[in-house]
């Protein structure tokens, strides 16, 4: 989902989704890469909790994500069916070393 794609289906204010809906609360780039990760684009998935390294092609359509660069993006679906949206910069293998490969 491009940003296009994702302004275009989403009610947006400053930056967070406000339409209602599994994204609501979120970010506006969670859609896009929530569609990224069910195609299997995940750079690392421990199930619910799932995790995008930010490069620089991220930043193409998503320019807010620059400041993010080497940082970690990690979506994760709640109970409630909501997605929450975090960036930063501890790697997966910092958040659960246990298990990592």
């Amino acid at each position: 989902m491009t940003r296009h794609e994702s302004l275009a289906a989403y009610r947006v204010e400053a930056g967070i989704i406000r339409s209602p809906g599994k994204f609501e609360g979120s970010p506006s780039t969670s859609p896009r890469f929530w569609n990224l990760a069910n195609e299997g684009g995940a750079d690392w998935d421990a199930g619910q909790r799932i995790g995008f390294k930010i490069g620089p092609a991220d930043t193409t359509d998503w320019p807010q994500l620059a400041c993010h660069l080497d940082h970690w993006l990690y979506l994760e679906e709640l109970e409630n069916g909501f997605v929450m949206s975090v960036v930063s910069d501890v790697t997966p293998w910092e958040l659960e070393p246990e298990g990592v490969e």
